[in-house]
């Protein structure tokens, strides 16, 4: 879960210096078709690696994650960051 944190952050920062070159460099219209791409893309990658994740996670510990859901991935990540759990 803290690589998938991590990975995450950073995947943010690239993304929003991603955002701020094209703003740059591009009209408003070309910002916002690059920004639902890297939106579409980003979302196809949460569901990609939280099933990766599954996958791989031992079968005999699965009970410690309680869903495969992205955003409840993230609020156990932030309690967990946060040291709520």
């Amino acid at each position: 879960m803290n690589l998938m944190g991590a990975t995450v952050y950073r995947m943010s920062f690239v993304n929003r210096l991603y955002k701020n070159a094209i703003a740059l460099s591009m009209g408003e219209e070309e910002l916002k078709i690059h920004e639902n791409e890297i939106e579409h893309y980003f979302n196809d990658w949460k569901k990609e690696t939280t099933k990766i994740f599954m996958d791989k996670y031992p079968e005999a510990f699965r009970w410690q994650v309680r869903s495969e859901e992205w955003s409840l991935a993230m609020s156990t990540l932030t309690n967990l960051y946060e040291g709520r759990e």
